[in-house]
């Protein structure tokens, strides 16, 4: 009883929780999610191209930060193409930050850069690792008892190098955080949790932030340039109909046809002339011929729509409808477009989620803009600090490595399919055992360790008691002990 009452003694308890606090650390450390919502499709009985074009080609991820004293709930956008974190006057009505009405809103004089803009600062509460960080921004150059202020939130690199000079232009919403050590990394996703919204998780990779969805050993990374784009190897459809591949661009075409960027505010893939030739001489013009499908021109874009003859029973042409294949070597996999991921069924019509700039002769024009479709499909996490963008390639194990057949570019997606969700499954599984072992071995470790540093205080306690009592033991001569034993 005295060993286990050493053992849960309050120093040994302490100790106990200080090496759970420092098992668990790491995978909870430093990970920020805020959540953001879309705008919701309004369906018109007129609804065509144009409605279509406006409510796509731009698509606003809003997140909803908590800002000021007493807290805010204040909408913010992302944006791609710049690393400022700034605050613009909005005439909406939507939730926004008023400054006027936050005691802990600071302002610290003209931007020194941006004229028409104030450095401020405030607090921001990240409700769900219960911590505040003041952090500081730009405000529009307007009196701050303006109705509503809108926050943007550039996420690309802070920093530019000309020579050994290193600029610093404004204050950056991921580095701000980095340096305030809220998070360790700057890093961040787009995580989507339903149609119309989902999280914004910055400060490391989807694997630390939920392992057994997204598990380590999936995640395979690339370096993107400064337009946040990569180089696929080839780029080809899939003829479902003769089960044949067809490339639009190889390994051998230059560089820039077999580029793509990431578009995160936009829902639309932008094609190239490559694709569209091919589409339209394999597929849309003979269904624009039956009247089927249509082609509208749009803000000097390519709209492409059909009519409900497009999936029916009978000849169904949408199920015939070529996949969409991006091929990339150093991340070894197969980027899928499926029909269901390239056409939105809206009133009464399908439309085709690819558009094309009109006449575009522009080489600059002829790469790859993939937006919400693609990463929808595939979550990505962006590193600013190492320059790789990480993709999570767990959900289809199409192509780890190519079939060593003759044929070996063709593509069975359904048995793929169905290999990869048996594979997805077991592995999810076998991780999950895998770290509840490993949770179990450290606890009976700690016990081990708890159990002998308990027997070794109590052994100590022992030998001082007998020392002790040695001190006061009277010695006799034998023949007494012997009388006083009888």
């Amino acid at each position: 009883m005295k060993i286990f009452k050493n053992m849960f003694s309050n120093k040994l308890f302490l100790f106990f929780q200080l090496i759970l606090i420092l098992y668990y650390l790491p995978l909870c450390l430093s990970i920020i999610s805020i959540p953001f919502n879309l705008d919701v499709l309004s369906i018109y009985k007129s609804y065509n191209s144009t409605y279509f074009y406006n409510f796509y080609f731009n698509k606003n991820i809003y997140l909803q930060l908590n800002i000021g004293t007493p807290i805010q709930k204040a909408r913010a956008t992302l944006n791609l193409g710049s690393s400022c974190f700034y605050f613009s006057n909005d005439s909406s009505n939507n939730n926004n930050y008023h400054p006027i009405n936050s005691s802990s809103f600071n302002l610290n004089g003209k931007s020194t850069v941006f004229n028409n803009l104030i450095n401020a600062n405030d607090i921001l509460y990240f409700q769900d690792i219960k911590k505040s960080q003041k952090l500081p921004f730009l405000l529009d150059n307007n009196t701050v008892e303006k109705i509503n202020y809108m926050a943007k939130i550039g996420l690309n690199y802070p920093f530019s190098n000309i020579g050994r000079i290193i600029l610093y232009p404004c204050p950056s919403f991921l580095y701000e955080l980095k340096q305030a050590k809220v998070i360790d990394k700057m890093m961040w996703t787009i995580k989507y949790n339903s149609k119309y919204n989902g999280e914004f998780i910055i400060g490391d990779d989807l694997s630390k932030y939920d392992e057994d969805k997204y598990p380590n050993e999936f995640y395979k990374t690339t370096y993107f340039d400064l337009q946040y784009s990569i180089i696929f190897d080839s780029i080809y459809i899939l003829n479902k109909i003769n089960n044949s591949i067809q490339y639009i661009v190889d390994s051998k075409s230059i560089n820039i046809f077999r580029k793509a960027s990431i578009k995160i505010n936009s829902g639309l893939i932008i094609g190239t002339s490559e694709y569209k030739n091919f589409i339209d001489t394999n597929f849309f013009n003979n269904l624009i011929k039956k009247e089927i499908c249509q082609v509208d021109y749009v803000s000097d874009y390519l709209i492409y729509s059909c009519n409900t003859e497009f999936n029916r029973s009978t000849t169904n042409y949408y199920n015939e409808f070529p996949d969409l294949i991006f091929k990339s070597t150093k991340l070894e996999y197969n980027f899928i477009l499926k029909n269901n991921d390239l056409f939105e069924p809206i009133s009464g019509k399908y439309y085709f989620l690819i558009i094309f700039k009109n006449n575009a002769t522009n080489i600059t024009n002829n790469f790859w803009h993939l937006g919400e479709p693609f990463y929808k499909k595939y979550p990505f996490s962006i590193n600013v600090d190492s320059k790789t963008i990480g993709f999570y390639l767990n959900e289809e194990a199409n192509n780890k490595k190519e079939n060593n057949t003759k044929n070996n570019d063709k593509i069975n997606d359904t048995d793929n399919d169905d290999v990869n969700k048996n594979n997805s499954n077991d592995n999810k599984s076998m991780n999950t055992i895998l770290k509840y072992f490993i949770e179990i071995i450290i606890v009976i470790v700690i016990a081990l360790v708890a159990y002998y540093i308990g027997v070794t205080v109590n052994e100590k306690r022992k030998k001082r008691a007998n020392e002790l009592k040695d001190d006061n033991y009277e010695y006799m001569p034998e023949e007494n002990k012997i009388i006083n034993e009888s």
